[in-house]
């Protein structure tokens, strides 16, 4: 008892002493959100809005993934990997629609002739309080599955682009939370062939309200008092991230005057999407 209060105090301690960061939200218009980038032969991965022609460092920015998105799992069998029919998911569309995220990507800064022509983006970690798929469907409906989290993760989940090419998918959750979606870029060397690859880099996606998007690291920072509060339970591992962002607000940070993000169902997914709890038996 002893310990978990020693915790929670220290959770409490670190978010109010921290200096509030936030997010780039990016909530509609057309967005290259895993836009792929060569510097002197390397892969290297950003964000690009092609709104405002503005390039994002994947860590300062937020894709949301808004309530007018919910849908529920079809019965169409060709639709199962999304989860039982009638389940309640979350589709950023690969179609423009009015007020929503038009999320992409693209390989329009790889020049040709410095690698073979095609590139290839692989899945390699999820956090987050669901599961994630992407995929696309064609002029019939049927769907071609590129990532799915629900068979877990390995170099299956990917997707080919073209050299200087230009995709739409389909983006699913099937929970509203706080997502973390790390990928890496890789591409074979015209002149050698060499594989290429960048380094592995994590998109952030909020589902659900906008107004209760956490400040980046405030999750990470609590669930770190919680792991104080776990400290006697044996085997307990807790891997915290906290990108970095602008300073600035976000009406969704939880107050320093109480620990409401531990006693709000919707503020303790967002703790558990911030790091990855994971309790092993002995």
């Amino acid at each position: 008892m002893r310990m978990a209060k020693f915790g929670l105090l220290m959770a409490w301690l670190l978010a109010i002493s921290v200096p509030a960061r936030a997010w780039t939200v990016l909530s509609n218009g057309h967005v290259d959100g895993i836009s792929i980038g060569n510097h002197d032969g390397h892969l290297e991965l950003h964000v690009h809005d092609d709104e405002t022609d503005t390039e994002y460092e994947p860590d300062d920015v937020i894709f949301l993934v808004p309530p007018s998105v919910q849908y529920t799992v079809p019965s169409n069998p060709p639709f199962s990997f999304l989860g039982n029919p009638g389940d309640p998911i979350w589709i950023l569309p690969q179609v423009q629609i009015p007020d929503v995220l038009f999320l992409g990507s693209s390989a329009h800064e790889v020049p040709g002739g410095v690698f073979t022509g095609v590139l290839n983006v692989t899945l390699t970690g999820l956090s987050g309080p669901g599961h994630f798929a992407l995929y696309q469907t064609g002029g019939f409906g049927i769907p071609t599955v590129f990532m799915n989290t629900r068979d877990g993760i390995d170099s299956s989940d990917q997707y080919q682009i073209l050299v200087g090419g230009h995709m739409h998918f389909n983006w699913a959750f099937s929970a509203e939370g706080l997502y973390g979606l790390t990928v890496k870029a890789s591409g074979t060397r015209q002149s050698d062939g060499s594989t290429v690859e960048s380094e592995p880099t994590t998109y952030h996606f909020w589902v659900g309200d906008p107004a209760l998007i956490p400040e980046p690291g405030t999750a990470a920072l609590v669930a770190l008092g919680l792991a104080g509060a776990l400290g006697g339970r044996r085997g307990s591992v807790l891997v915290c991230r906290s990108p970095p962002g602008p300073a600035g607000q976000n009406p969704g940070r939880p107050s320093a005057g109480g620990l409401s993000l531990l006693e709000s169902r919707q503020r303790w997914q967002t703790a558990r999407a911030g790091c990855d709890l994971l309790l092993r038996a002995k």
